[in-house]
């Protein structure tokens, strides 16, 4: 296949090939030219892309400026027998420039309203996409440049000191982490937002320079404030940072962009325990429950419905309504695939998964007790008023509580802290 590419084009051929056979979805012409510094003055030149594409036509397609694989079968060709003639050196190399690129490009670009809507509450769902849109060539850097960092790390040797010596991840963080949160609003994908600063930080937890610090305190910036971000992108700017503690370092580095408003009483000087918290019923929760895989939670209500939550981003995955009152208890079925509730069998299926590490765990003794949560029935973390728990559910070391305002919340505790408290009785 690789033969029948003319010899003027091959190298650029090549490129593509190799950029088109790792990325995480299909991308458009416009996004192509963000992931490698050799296609970046193309930005502006679709015709020759598409010109230098149709000459992979035997395994490449483009429908409406979107490149495709003609076949699976095609893309399994490149990572398996072609894998020496497309991949220069290896595709952990390919992994690191689409990773640095995009990192070039979106720190280039991204700014505080990128679409000029300047209502600081305008929904995204009033949103409408401009044109031209200036996120249409960043919207797949802005989505994975983080799953790239991850992949080029595990799958070489190499440290991350070339992006790190060259300060780009750390320049981007300091400059632009709240210009990313609110492209990512503009996305509808801050639920990937908040996996992604996950998958960060554990690529940065042994470090111990302040680089991996930003990234813990920004993690928790995003998973406190994330829903918000997701609903109104302007209150990157406005609640998340009021509402954020004092010594923040997010809130310190972007103290610029926080608008003139005082909060009384003063928020505290550091984050609370409460990761981040859920808003969807309307009336009081009554029920919480992780699927036995932990992957998933749902929270019952007298609001008469109950709901589907992604228990790592936070992320709502639907609403069953029609019940004939309010619904008072639930748990999943053993294979986590559907809900069964005091009203019978919740007709909303998922697929069974396969077993994972969450499924067999080892469970850490935390409970909830009125205004306590407690570990090994040691008295832990006080609750205060607002954080007082109609129902509460436990899995490894997350303590999901419900609330009478209809609210969920979600708290994480490190083993190790857990573990000196005990050494230390």
């Amino acid at each position: 296949m690789l033969e029948q590419i003319q010899e003027d084009v091959a190298a650029l051929c090549k490129r593509i090939l190799a950029l088109i056979a790792v990325v995480y979805r299909p991308i458009t012409l416009k996004e192509l030219t963000s992931l490698d510094d050799e296609l970046e003055d193309q930005t502006d030149n679709p015709e020759y892309l598409s010109e230098v594409i149709s000459h992979c036509g035997s395994l490449l397609t483009l429908q409406e400026d979107t490149i495709y694989f003609v076949h699976q079968s095609a893309k399994d060709f490149l990572l398996e027998k072609a894998h020496e003639q497309v991949f220069a050196s290896d595709i952990a190399k390919v992994h690191h420039t689409i990773a640095k690129q995009s990192l070039k490009t979106i720190t280039a670009i991204l700014c505080r309203d990128i679409y000029g809507l300047k209502t600081p509450g305008i929904a995204i769902e009033d949103i409408q996409q401009p044109d031209p849109d200036p996120l249409a060539s960043l919207r797949y850097s802005c989505i994975y440049w983080i799953d790239h960092i991850c992949n080029w790390h595990s799958e070489s040797s190499t440290r991350l000191d070339d992006l790190k010596d060259s300060a780009i991840v750390s320049r981007f963080l300091k400059e632009r982490y709240l210009y990313w949160l609110e492209a990512l609003s503009l996305c509808k994908s801050m639920p990937n937002g908040v996996l992604q600063m996950a998958k960060l930080e554990a690529v940065f937890q042994t470090d111990t320079d302040d680089l991996a610090t930003i990234v813990r305190d920004m993690r928790r910036f995003i998973m406190y404030h994330g829903s918000a971000i997701g609903k109104w992108p302007l209150q990157t700017y406005a609640s998340a940072l009021i509402f954020s503690p004092e010594h923040s370092l997010t809130k310190d580095l972007f103290k610029i962009e926080e608008p003139h408003i005082t909060v009384e009483p003063t928020i505290g000087p550091s984050w609370s325990a409460c990761l981040q918290t859920l808003e969807g019923h309307s009336r009081e929760v009554t029920a919480v429950t992780f699927a036995p895989d932990g992957k998933r939670l749902a929270s019952a209500s007298w609001d008469d419905t109950v709901r589907l939550w992604d228990a790592e981003s936070g992320a709502a995955l639907s609403t069953l309504e029609g019940h004939s009152g309010g619904v008072t208890a639930i748990a999943f079925a053993p294979d986590s695939s559907h809900p069964i509730t005091d009203k019978g069998v919740l007709s909303l299926s998922f697929p069974p998964l396969h077993a994972t590490a969450n499924s067999t765990e080892e469970q850490i003794n935390l409970f909830v007790s009125d205004q306590w949560i407690l570990y090994q029935s040691q008295k832990l973390l006080w609750l205060p008023t607002e954080y007082r728990a109609t129902c509460c559910a436990v899995k490894g070391q997350t303590v999901v509580l419900g609330h009478s305002s209809g609210r969920i919340s979600f708290f994480y505790f490190d083993i190790r802290y857990l573990d000196s408290v005990i050494s230390s009785l």
